[in-house]
Formats: structure tokens, sequence, C-alpha cells
């Protein structure tokens, strides 16, 4: 069926950072106009239809493309792009807020590398970063643990350079689909798997119809 209205974000915005339990969804950072950031963290209620509410906390930096990940607790925002200063102007940094309080962002831990635009995925007590741009094009892989604050570390590569990968998961399978690599070969329809459990390179699970 069609979609149906909810509700709105108390900013329109582009390239911001999402998250969720079962109970609340999170819109972090964003774009506002080009060269305009934003640091706001709006929530809504999933199960009730209505506009978002501030969190009470902002991003510990204004910025959007940043990879969302979450489980039933935390919730992160790792990376990003911000163009002041423009000597870094992507990020490593992870935020942290506990999804069921308010008014608190912690500063989780870095990505072993600056970029934004990372394929996500996630099980219960992990999250896995995937590719993105730093600026030039990325196949690296980082994970975290949601329970320890602390630096990234290396998973493993993608089967391809790129970034702005769809990642899904079903908590066991991590899968990032599609994607883009600047200056060749442009937009992908390879579908690449991982055990989110087990470090290791990605494989290829197959393609996309387009």
């Amino acid at each position: 069926g069609s979609s149906a209205s909810f509700g709105t974000l108390a900013t329109a915005r582009s390239s911001q950072a999402g998250f969720s339990n079962s109970t609340r969804g999170f819109a972090c950072g964003g774009i506002v106009d080009p060269g305009v950031f934003n640091a706001d963290i709006i929530y809504f209620t999933i199960q009730s239809d209505g506009n978002g509410v501030d969190f009470g906390a902002d991003l510990t930096e204004a910025r959007d493309s940043g990879g969302g990940a979450s489980n039933s607790t935390r919730g992160l925002v790792a990376g990003g792009f911000n163009n002041t200063p423009a000597s870094t102007t992507n990020k490593k940094e992870i935020d942290v807020v506990t999804i069921p309080t308010l008014g608190s962002v912690q500063d989780f831990g870095d990505l072993t590398e600056t970029r934004r635009g990372s394929g996500v995925v996630t099980s219960p007590i992990r999250a896995v970063f995937a590719g993105g741009y730093t600026p030039s094009a990325s196949d690296t892989m980082d994970y975290v643990t949601f329970a320890t604050l602390g630096n990234a570390t290396n998973f493993g590569n993608c089967t391809k350079v790129g970034g702005n990968f769809a990642g899904a998961s079903d908590t066991v399978r991590g899968i990032f689909a599609g994607g883009y690599t600047p200056g060749g070969p442009g937009h992908s329809s390879v579908i690449e798997s991982i055990n989110i459990s087990t470090e290791g390179n990605a494989v290829d699970f197959g393609d996309l119809s387009t």
C-alpha cells in the first residue's frame, strides 16, 4: 500500500544518520542548505504518529552522511562530512547515545580512517561500517562492539571500493548492496555479504536487478 504521513522533523534536512530500537527512531545531523551542517538529534516514538522531538543534546560536531547503527540500547553515528575546517572535512569520530534516555551524547571512539557515506550492518553485539569516501572511495570495513567504548577495529575489505552502500542484516549475516564509485565504474549493482560475528573480507552474494 501507499505510505502515509507520520510527522515532520524539527528542521528540513537531508543526509542525516538514522538508527532505532523497537520503540524510538532517531535522525541525527544532516545538511540544511549547501554548506550549512546540522548537529541536532531528533527522535520520535515509532508506535505513535507525530513530529520529531529534540533529544536534548547534539552531536559532538555538525555533519552529514554519518553511518547510523544501533542495538536495543545504544545508537551510534560514525564518521561523516563537514567542510569546516577544510583540512579535516571527512570525519572519523563515533558518537554514542543511550536510546531510552534523553540529553546525553558521549564520544565512543574513532573509525580507523576518516570517511563519510559508509554502509552499515549490525547485530545486537556489533556494528560494521563498510566503504565510504575518505575522500577517495574506500573498501575498508571497520567494526565496534556496542557494549565497549573504544576505537573501531579493522574487519576486512569489501569486494569493491565505493560508498553509499545499502546495508541490511538478519543479525547474523550482513549484506551491502549497490553504491557508487566516483570516476568509475560509477553506480554498482553488486551485493556482497559478511558474517557479522567473524572478521574477514566480504564475499559476492549476487546482484541487484539494476
